[in-house]
């Protein structure tokens, strides 16, 4: 996981980004907090559903985030999976596990993933996306709502729209992903986040 200076930097852009395109509406102070407890959550997992189309093809399935400080585990099941797949990621490169026990490595999780899926994802970026975060040290555009959260996010070509929030939280649990013609729905249905403490 990045450290505080790309946190920074980070939300820097943000704040910078936000006020180029809407002069009345800077970062919000509650995100910029919830930014801060994220940095400090190293442990965390997400569980939930996706639907995805891309051109004439279409897909659904579960999908499970487990994020164990640098390492993360990105588990898929659906029917073009065959039994579900496991994309293992650590600072040393990927390696991808099929139910039927074959296994493939890589140091590029995104072109690993992709090439096995038949869709782009960019998997580095969804972990903090699906936290309703930029990915530190891209540019991007952000839009935050009425109630401080994050409402739109444009970033490495893709937009991110969140629909839904767990009741009287920041933590998403709707949000679709488009980038050309391909579209993704995500639902999170559970989170376990252990509890920070207090930003100083």
């Amino acid at each position: 996981m990045p450290g505080p200076r790309a946190w920074a930097c980070a939300l820097l852009a943000a704040t910078v980004e936000a006020c180029q395109l809407w002069p009345a509406q800077p970062a919000p102070a509650a995100w910029r907090s919830q930014a801060h407890a994220w940095e400090r959550t190293t442990h965390w997992e997400a569980n939930g559903r996706f639907a995805v189309r891309y051109g004439s093809t279409s897909e659904q399935g579960t999908l499970t985030w487990q994020q164990q400080g640098t390492h993360y585990t990105l588990l898929l099941s659906s029917p073009w999976a065959q039994g579900g797949i496991a994309l293992e990621v650590s600072p040393r490169g990927a390696q991808l596990r099929s139910a039927d026990g074959q296994r493939r490595y890589a140091d590029d999780p995104e072109a690993l993933l992709t090439q096995y899926i038949g869709w782009p994802l960019p998997v580095t970026a969804l972990g903090y996306w699906l936290r309703a975060l930029p990915q530190p040290g891209h540019s991007y555009r952000a839009h935050w709502d009425a109630q401080d959260r994050l409402q739109h996010l444009s970033q490495a070509g893709w937009e991110i729209t969140y629909t839904r929030y767990a009741a009287d939280t920041l933590r998403p649990d709707k949000l679709v992903l488009t980038h050309a013609d391909l579209e993704a729905r995500i639902v999170l249905d559970e989170w376990a986040v252990p509890t920070p403490q207090p930003y100083p």
